[in-house]
């Protein structure tokens, strides 16, 4: 009776003892096989390639989606836009156009953001690079916590 009962917490020990060894190789597996954490841990190792990475990317795709700037007419539409340039101006169009009234406030503020923008450009990338890094050093952080745990 006896041995039955010390057999049975052997066996008892043994499971809990592979349970502990499933449950870690569970977690190893998963680690390994999730795209989410290897991507997050090559980017905490190693940031500055995957900003060199993204700039590239960024580049390349701006290159690709920017297209043509030169507007392309072609040679039926060539001459209705020279028949068009040729008739005269109508005199109400002219009018409203050099009103006293008529303000150029709009293009000069849009050209004055367009340059402010410009000139503040390297700021705000900056600012959003300090930003991003101080995200990433928090859930790195946080992430470490947790596996602590």
């Amino acid at each position: 009776m006896a041995s039955k009962h010390l057999e049975k917490l052997q066996l008892i020990s043994e499971l809990d003892r592979s349970r502990i060894v499933l449950k870690q190789d569970l977690r190893a597996v998963s680690e390994k096989f999730s795209f989410a954490t290897r991507i997050q841990a090559s980017v905490t190792k190693a940031p500055a390639r995957w900003m060199v990475g993204a700039a590239a990317l960024g580049i390349i795709a701006g290159g690709i989606f920017r297209g043509s700037r030169k507007a392309h007419i072609k040679a039926r539409h060539a001459k209705a836009l020279e028949r068009l340039a040729a008739q005269p101006v109508p005199a109400a169009t002219l009018a409203a156009v050099n009103a006293p009234g008529a303000s150029r406030v709009p293009g000069i503020l849009t050209d004055l953001l367009k340059f402010a923008f410009m000139a503040a450009k390297p700021l705000l990338l900056a600012y959003a690079t300090s930003k991003a890094t101080d995200i990433a050093a928090l859930l790195t952080a946080r992430d470490k916590q947790r596996r602590k745990k």
